[in-house]
């Protein structure tokens, strides 16, 4: 009788293309060939992510999609067919503000100086407008913002700004070649005179992000930064001449570090503070082919990104008005603690999101990300089972287990694989042998389902009878006979439907080591 081994791989790493298979299986097997829909899970190994619903049920007035959404406090504000509305979930009412150009890239700065919050946001093409929660300002002359007069001055000064930053309680507006800042604490004040000034930085800046003590100016092919406290020494220093970012709504802070698409990549800031050097790394460079596949550089495409700051994670959409909703495409960086204590960056594919423009923005303890559709409604992410009452197409593929010698045959006998969820769950797990070439039987599909009963736990207050059938997350641990062998074998995992998301935290495969084939 053959002597029974044991395998147990620790899901982890997530999507790698940048290795040969032989290498991957041997020494990243916790990694992934392909992933769909999951995410870094903070329980330990991978989990099938949330879907989304409206944010209002109501549609945002006008035609067309949704050119942008901004989520300030609990409200969400909304631009279509050049108008803004505003809504708390129930209504979009009339709109505050009509646009008389129309936006080149809209984007915002959200701050508090005096103990209320603001937003102002700017599009490159019309004045800024500016929010507290209760009226929309167009910031002209004439008109009020925080008790200050914005003079025809100033207003000439930010009309048509590109980007829009607070930084060290003055308020950045980029136009044409020059970054220009307002006094202290008057956004509305951007004359020359009081504090306020101009720095020229020979470019077209259309982002800005600001990060350890610097602010951070994106251009299409250089990146700089201003330094400083005030405008007695607030100056600009360029970091490159060589990178630069091709969409300014890609820029996100997460996780202390702040991240932008590039034109060969996602890109991060990470710098020493002892020397003030930057390393402006490419972190998908493990991703080649899932990142071009991705289409980002072609024309038409809604290029933006959101950040997750409860879980530490970095979305990116590339939005498609010709595709369905089912074919919307992304990308999803999540970061996690390695059981080796490491922190590591990985990767996933999005699909199912269709997002024209997105944002996100923690009020007290709850945090909304959101994105506009193409159909002209805004949804709200992480809030539900579906993708607005579809199913969620979720898949993962570990690489190929060589397991000891690669060119010894393997029996394999049984599967433990350890998952968790929170409620009833129906995914499949399959195996390939030999790389899956043409000509070699594989073993069936099974599947790992809890049944179609619901769980709940005795004495959990999340529980109740006869009003919830789930509680918290439990484990669902499937034992599984397996059958075939090979010189190695790939898993994996799939779900198509709308039910509570689920994690793969472990695997263990029992096998036989048979010896080598004549």
């Amino acid at each position: 009788m053959d002597r029974w081994e044991t395998l147990s791989v620790t899901p982890e790493g997530g999507m790698v293309e940048n290795l040969s298979p032989l290498v991957q299986g041997a020494s990243l097997p916790g990694s992934l060939v392909d992933a769909r829909n999951f995410e870094p899970s903070p329980i330990g190994g991978y989990r099938r992510i949330k879907g989304y619903q409206k944010f209002d049920t109501a549609v945002v007035p006008g035609t067309g999609q949704v050119d942008a959404v901004f989520m300030f406090q609990n409200k969400c504000l909304a631009l279509r067919t050049k108008k803004w509305y505003v809504s708390t979930g129930s209504g979009w009412g009339s709109a505050l503000i009509t646009l008389t150009n129309t936006p080149v890239s809209v984007q915002s700065t959200r701050y508090n100086w005096s103990g209320t919050d603001n937003i102002i946001i700017v599009d490159g093409a019309n004045p800024p407008i500016h929010y507290d929660g209760s009226t929309l300002t167009s910031m002209v002359a004439g008109q009020t913002v925080n008790s200050v007069t914005i003079t025809s001055g100033t207003a000439a000064n930010i009309l048509a700004a590109t980007a829009v930053q607070e930084f060290h309680e003055h308020m950045f507006y980029s136009v044409g070649q020059a970054v220009r800042f307002s006094a202290p604490n008057a956004e509305g004040t951007v004359t020359g005179a009081s504090g306020s000034g101009e720095i020229i930085t020979g470019n077209k800046i259309i982002g800005m992000a600001p990060w350890r003590e610097q602010l951070f100016l994106f251009a299409y092919d250089r990146i700089g930064t201003i330094a400083g406290q005030n405008s007695t020494n607030f100056q600009y220093q360029n970091v490159t001449h060589k990178i630069g970012t091709i969409d300014p709504r890609t820029i996100q802070e997460m996780d202390g570090d702040v991240y932008y698409l590039s034109f060969d990549g996602i890109r991060t800031i990470a710098g020493t503070v002892k020397n003030q050097d930057f390393e402006l790394g490419n972190v998908t460079r493990n991703i080649p082919s899932t990142v071009e596949k991705l289409g980002f550089r072609t024309s038409g495409k809604e290029v933006h990104a959101t950040s997750l700051r409860d879980k530490s994670q970095y979305r990116l959409f590339v939005g498609d008005s010709t595709n369905e909703d089912s074919e919307g495409e992304g990308l999803l960086g999540g970061v996690r603690l390695s059981s080796q204590g490491n922190k590591n960056l990985e990767w996933f594919k999005i699909r199912g999101i269709n997002a024209a423009c997105s944002d996100s923005s923690q009020f007290t303890i709850t945090e909304y990300i959101v994105h506009g559709g193409f159909d002209g409604y805004v949804y709200r992410q992480e809030t539900s089972t579906g993708f607005n009452g579809a199913n969620i197409d979720a898949f993962l593929r570990f690489p190929y287990w060589t397991i000891s010698d690669p060119e010894m045959q393997k029996t394999l006998y049984t599967g433990k694989f350890y998952l968790q969820a929170a409620s009833v769950i129906e995914p499949s797990v399959g195996y390939n042998f030999d790389y899956n070439v043409q000509g070699v039987i594989q073993p069936p599909i099974q599947s790992l389902g809890t049944g179609e009963s619901g769980f709940f736990f005795y004495g959990d207050p999340n529980s109740v009878y006869d009003t919830a059938t789930f509680g918290d997350s439990f484990p669902v641990n499937a034992d599984v006979n397996l059958v075939g062998s090979g010189n190695n074998v790939s898993f994996y995992f799939s779900s198509n439907d709308i039910r509570t998301e689920w994690t793969v935290q472990s695997i263990t495969i029992e096998y036989s080591t048979d010896g080598r084939r004549g």
